[in-house]
């Protein structure tokens, strides 16, 4: 469950316009999603190859974002 949802939130925030890096924006997402309690903090995050391939990003963007969440 959390493999879509996870998906479906980042993916109507992702702006690919260069402003912000993408893996800065997963990071984001991921961590507004915690705080907001849509994503609860236990939850099991999608593999990096899983969530890279959703979001239509290479696997070391979302490697790089789960670092930084």
């Amino acid at each position: 469950m959390a493999d879509s949802l996870l998906a479906d939130l980042l993916i109507g925030r992702l702006r690919r316009d260069g402003s912000v890096p993408l893996q800065i924006q997963i990071a984001n997402g991921i961590r507004d999603a915690v705080s907001d309690g849509t994503l609860k903090a236990s939850a099991h995050l999608p593999s990096s190859r899983t969530l890279a391939a959703a979001l239509g990003v290479s696997r070391i963007t979302v490697v790089t974002a789960y670092r930084l969440a």
